[in-house]
């Protein structure tokens, strides 16, 4: 609001009477700019486009029009016409229009929501009232709704616009005024039109430089400046002492609210008690016991509903007010969760009912955020940014059983990205990951599992993991968990093992006895998994010798010979860094694993070749053996050559250990991704 023809006068000190655009009748206009008040008022009655509402500093500070109502901050291009071009209309149905805006069903914009002078001398008296009553409370209006900011280049230079933006980015808290922007009671948007279109991103930033973090103190002493320009002083006047008011305005309003709430309660509770003795006083003379749709137990049951209702509203505004957010903006992301389908757009509602919402919204949170960073690396960006982790860590550590496992879920999706592995790790999430591993249901043991699967994937937390006491259980779940559990324990042990440390720990927690028995017997996950761990493992020497010991040599020669393609990688490199052995080179000979091993990990160089003498020399890789012919496929720069059996010789690697490929290996598959939209699903359909 921006308007020149402002004035001040005394006004109620109590609830306020807006007048405001149907969004509906916004959205549809077809002109280029909206009339003024008088002519909306007098021209559309059929249609009725202005509504009265009523606004007081208890709606403010509940935060009862946020979701709903928008107010508009612009500057007016002329002094007689805000919007001549209809740049700032245009900006408005844009918003409107768009996912932030679908849900706004009145919007306030100063010259169609308040009688203007124009032309100069027109306004009757009776409007001049309504304008200055209007004009002095609208501060509740920049409080209290959703603001759409229209940031031209002339915007930052007035009082009104910079006073506007100021209360945009502050929130009502019991203590008064607090910065909302980078918070989850943000309530602004800025759109940049006219010149300022151009460099949107740098004006956008300066602007919530500017007004975001100030107090209502700084804000006044900015605002008094002279260079803050103003047409009518007397606007500047009146509203300057109110900026050092507000404060203790929004205190005194939440105090109201709170006693509200408890009388409320209060005559509830005496409806309720009531309605009882009527209902007993009933029994005792008819000596029977009221049926279901005896009045008087109806009676009773209704005032028995709302006493709950009202108890639940008192516990609902305690919760928020505990963690600092606008009662509504937890109810709307408590409304957010009730809807059949969800978004990314749902992700902020999301996060903040992880902190502020029931038992079961916070694990229906913890549902959603798994869902949507499901193999989707974008999505684990962005719900990371919008601090999806730490609540998550929150709940892993310290939520209801359902909680810990949704969150222990979400965890592991998100820990797929790897700055995401550095910031879970941050929050203090391997321990609570740890203990769950360790102590947990049998959901929880799988997903804290594969979520420290992934972490592991970083080299510190591979410390960190091991350090936090997870080898032990992991190796436990290796052992004897459910098929879900050894697969994503033994992917976490395969991760572990590439620290030298780890190769240590995991062999004296007794982890090479149950690796060897799931690279025999597991399902072919397990075995891909209990193959690599196992040839991360036989890196070290003494694990060399327990490994054979174990009986890991047979199931690794019959994983590279017959296994998938991961498993006979994993496979033949367990075996070549086995082999580095003497007593296992012998031990892999006599049970057949030379051959697989050479068709893995084996060079061959080409001699004799008569056809094309200049591929003679040539160093390529056994990709096969065609038994009919004797002879092997070679691979020379991607092209598969048959060379002459007894004209090939092969070229064993030096004889070191083979080092794990660039990167760990890294189990990926989260519970199946539900049918997009994202609707309520079971914990049966969600199996690994």
């Amino acid at each position: 609001m921006s308007s020149d023809q402002r004035s001040d006068d005394d006004g109620s000190a109590h609830a306020c009477t807006f007048f405001m655009l149907d969004a509906a009748f916004v959205r549809q206009y077809p002109g280029k700019s909206l009339p003024f008040f008088q002519e909306i008022r007098d021209k559309y009655t059929t249609d009725e486009p202005l509504v009265e509402v009523s606004l007081d500093y208890a709606d403010v500070v509940k935060g009862t029009h946020i979701e709903t109502t928008l107010a508009v901050s612009h500057r007016w291009m002329q002094p007689d016409d805000p919007d001549p071009d209809g740049e700032q209309l245009k900006a408005l149905k844009g918003f409107l229009n768009s996912p932030d805006g679908k849900k706004i069903e009145r919007v306030w914009i100063d010259w169609a929501c308040m009688p203007q002078d124009q032309p100069k001398g027109s306004r009757s008296a009776e409007d001049s009232a309504a304008f200055k009553r209007m004009l002095k409370e609208v501060n509740r209006l920049y409080l209290g709704t959703t603001v759409l900011i229209l940031l031209d280049l002339s915007y930052v230079s007035r009082f009104w616009t910079q006073f506007e933006s100021w209360l945009a980015m502050q929130f009502a808290t019991p203590d008064g005024l607090k910065p909302a922007v980078g918070t989850k009671n943000e309530r602004h948007h800025i759109v940049c039109i006219q010149n300022a279109a151009e460099q949107s991103e740098l004006h956008e930033k300066m602007l919530i430089q500017s007004w975001a973090t100030k107090t209502p103190e700084q804000a006044h002493a900015f605002l008094s400046k002279p260079d803050v320009t103003v047409t009518n002083q007397s606007d500047k006047k009146g509203q300057l002492p109110k900026i050092k008011e507000l404060d203790a305005v929004v205190q005194g309003a939440f105090s109201e609210v709170a006693r509200q709430i408890e009388d409320e309660l209060a005559a509830s509770q005496a409806a309720a008690a009531r309605a009882e003795a009527e209902l007993a006083a009933w029994e005792a003379e008819n000596d029977a016991k009221a049926g279901d749709g005896n009045r008087w137990k109806v009676a009773a049951r209704q005032a028995a509903s709302a006493v709950e209702e009202h108890a639940r509203a008192k516990e609902e505004h305690a919760r928020a007010i505990s963690n600092s957010v606008v009662p509504a903006m937890m109810k709307r992301a408590e409304a957010a969760l009730t809807e059949d389908s969800l978004s990314m757009s749902d992700v902020p509602e999301l996060v903040l009912q992880l902190s502020i919402g029931g038992d079961k919204l916070k694990e229906r949170a913890a549902v959603a955020l798994g869902y949507f960073a499901y193999n989707d690396v974008d999505n684990q960006v962005a719900i990371a940014r919008a601090g999806g982790i730490a609540p998550l860590v929150a709940l892993a550590s310290g939520g209801t059983d359902g909680q810990k496992e949704e969150a222990a879920a979400a965890l592991r999706c998100l820990a797929r990205n790897a700055d995401n592995k550095v910031a879970i790790a941050k929050a203090g999430g391997i321990v609570p990951l740890v203990a769950l591993a360790r102590d947990g249901t049998g959901g929880q043991k799988e997903y804290a599992a594969g979520a420290l699967g992934n972490l592991a994937c970083n080299a510190d937390n591979k410390v960190a993991i091991a350090k936090a006491g997870g080898i032990a259980p992991l190796v436990a779940l290796a052992r004897g968990g459910t098929d879900g559990q050894k697969e994503w324990a033994v992917m976490a042990l395969a991760n572990l093992a590439h620290n030298a440390d780890n190769k240590v720990a995991i062999a004296k927690a007794g982890g090479i006895v149950p690796l060897v028995a799931l690279a025999r017997d597991g399902t072919d996950g397990q075995k891909e998994y209990a193959a690599g761990a196992l040839r991360n493992l036989a890196i070290n020497a003494d694990n060399k010798v327990a490994i054979a010991k174990a009986g890991g040599i047979a199931p690794l020669v019959a994983l590279a010979r017959d296994g998938t393609d991961g498993q006979k990688e994993y496979a033949a490199g367990a075996l070549r860094n086995l082999a580095i052995n003497a007593d296992n080179k012998v031990a892999i000979e006599k049970a057949g694993g030379i051959a697989p091993v050479l068709l893995q990990s084996c060079s061959a160089e080409l001699t004799g070749i008569e056809r094309k003498p200049e591929l003679n020399g040539c160093v390529g890789r056994i990709m096969g053996w065609d038994a009919s012919s004797g002879r092997y496929y070679v691979s020379l720069d991607g092209f598969l050559r048959r060379g002459v059996g007894g004209e090939q010789r092969e070229k064993d690697h030096p004889p070191t250990p083979v080092r794990p490929p660039p990167g760990p290996l890294s189990l990926s598959p989260p519970p199946p991704r539900p049918s997009s939209p994202l609707s309520w699903w079971s914990r049966s359909s969600r199996t690994t």
